[in-house]
């Protein structure tokens, strides 16, 4: 067994591997025709930490159903969202905070559980602002309905899209857009 790599080594692999990915990234929205991913020498150290933390922070607090500290620790006053690619409504557009965090409470808690994971994030920084692309996947566990023999559950793959802004208190979300991939109940035609 080899021993185990300095601290410092870590942190530069890590580093390396990190700059890797954002390169690929780069690359394939250069590609694609859309923005690029780089980031700007106004970048703090932690920046792209920080900005994954906080989605990671979204997805645990619904899950919580702390819908207080979403609002003060997680979001804007006002938040982008575009969830057409799930359901027609809400229109995507803005919408307050307060008002996005109601609708949430009113759907998921109605719920007996749910689980929200993100993976494969790739943050970029400018400045005071950031966006941010992450892989979703989400289970919903719903109470049994009206003369069923039991609970069903809906699974939802996905993808998002997230611009987040630098405030006084740290990276607030701005937008969200959700792509569907694909989604399945269990029991079928529950």
């Amino acid at each position: 067994m080899s021993p185990p790599m300095p601290r410092r080594a870590r942190d530069g692999r890590r580093a390396l591997i990190g700059a890797g990915a954002a390169g690929f990234a780069t690359a394939m929205s250069v590609a694609a025709g859309a923005q690029t991913l780089s980031a700007d020498a106004s970048q703090r150290p932690g920046d792209a930490r920080a900005v994954e933390e906080t989605l990671y922070r979204l997805m645990t607090l619904v899950d919580k159903r702390q819908w207080d500290t979403l609002l003060t620790e997680v979001m804007l006053e006002t938040v982008h969202t575009d969830y057409t690619a799930l359901r027609p409504q809400p229109p995507a557009g803005p919408i307050k905070a307060s008002a996005l965090v109601g609708e949430w409470a009113q759907r998921l808690g109605a719920l007996i559980g749910t689980q929200h994971q993100l993976g494969n994030v790739i943050v970029s920084v400018k400045g005071d602002k950031a966006t941010a692309t992450a892989s979703g996947f989400a289970t919903h566990l719903r109470p049994p309905a009206a003369g069923s023999a039991g609970m069903s559950m809906w699974q939802l793959g996905c993808y998002y899209d997230f611009a987040l802004e630098r405030t006084a208190a740290g990276w607030r979300i701005a937008a969200i857009r959700l792509h569907k991939q694909w989604d399945r109940t269990f029991p079928a035609g529950s």
